[in-house]
């Protein structure tokens, strides 16, 4: 997986203990995030991109027409956030991965299980991200849970989450 990834700095400390975990326990794990090559093409070219790809190539993320909600939330906070970077594509390529995240999970979520899914806090933050392509999926069956480093000069909103992990 290193290899063939580019895998994020925090992977060390934040996702690879719960996957050897898995790994030794006989857990099993499944990526559900669209390849880093997809949401990229989408940032640069716009969601349209996704036509032209090869059958091969869309089997990585869900049926096409994907339909992205931009007005929501989450999505409006990111386009404030990274000014030099706004634009519609931002939002659809974080759209991209958001939908293809509920698709894998959907996908792979048998009545009788947990599914825990591992993600970055603004995809699940305030219920919204993946969880707003879970349309058919009772959000009162979905549990969120941020984790937060202690930060004395920052408070620490409680609200985007159903419960909350501080480091300390």
């Amino acid at each position: 997986m290193k290899q063939k990834s580019r895998i994020w700095s925090n992977y060390k400390s934040d996702y690879k203990p719960i996957l050897e975990y898995a790994k030794e326990n006989q857990i099993k794990l499944i990526g559900t995030n669209v390849p880093r090559r997809y949401a990229n093409a989408v940032y640069h070219q716009g969601l349209s991109i996704l036509d032209s790809l090869s059958d091969y190539a869309k089997q990585f993320f869900p049926k096409l027409p994907i339909q992205i909600d931009t007005t929501i939330q989450i999505y409006q906070e990111m386009l404030m956030m990274m000014p030099d970077h706004s634009n519609a594509n931002m939002i659809y390529s974080q759209g991209l991965k958001d939908a293809t995240m509920s698709h894998f999970i959907l996908k792979n979520k048998n009545a009788d299980e947990i599914f825990l899914h591992l993600n970055g806090s603004y995809h699940s933050k305030n219920k919204q991200g993946i969880l707003s392509f879970l349309k058919d999926y009772p959000l009162e069956k979905t549990i969120t849970i941020q984790t937060v480093l202690r930060d004395k000069d920052h408070d620490i909103d409680f609200s985007s989450s159903d419960y909350t992990i501080i480091k300390i």
